[in-house]
């Protein structure tokens, strides 16, 4: 029950932060403190019996096993194992993209070329001694 008024407290700091910066990141806080709220208020209108009924549930389905090729991986390790393959193969493809920008590099596609624009014509078009302020 402890749990509640915290979760509670945090998921409206997420939604106040993740809906005006414009992130996902935030708004995915937003959502787990919810969630966890949820289940705070769950775990407390329940009995403690049913609770307990609910992780043996859970406990029994990850004992299940699943066989290929001759090999048995509990339900966990199987999921433990998708999850890392698939980390790799996204930052697998991710590096090659990098890499593919990084071939074919051109200056005027980066965010920072207006300001490097700016530079240029100030450093054509004023004295070197010139104090110029810029943000």
């Amino acid at each position: 029950m402890w749990s509640f008024p915290l979760s509670v407290l945090l998921g409206v700091c997420a939604s106040a932060w993740g809906w005006g910066s414009g992130s996902v990141q935030p708004k995915i806080a937003a959502l787990f403190w919810t969630l966890v709220s949820i289940v705070a208020v769950w775990m407390a209108w329940t009995d403690s019996h049913q609770l307990s009924a609910a992780l043996n549930l859970l406990r029994s389905r990850s004992r299940m096993t699943i066989t290929a090729r001759g090999k048995s991986l509990t339900l966990s390790q199987f999921v433990g194992t998708v999850t890392v393959a698939t980390l790799v193969g996204l930052g697998i493809v991710l590096q090659l993209s990098v890499g593919r920008d990084n071939l074919t590099f051109d200056l005027t596609k980066q965010r920072s070329y207006p300001d490097i624009e700016a530079a240029k014509w100030i450093h054509d078009h004023t004295a070197s001694t010139a104090v110029v302020m810029a943000r």
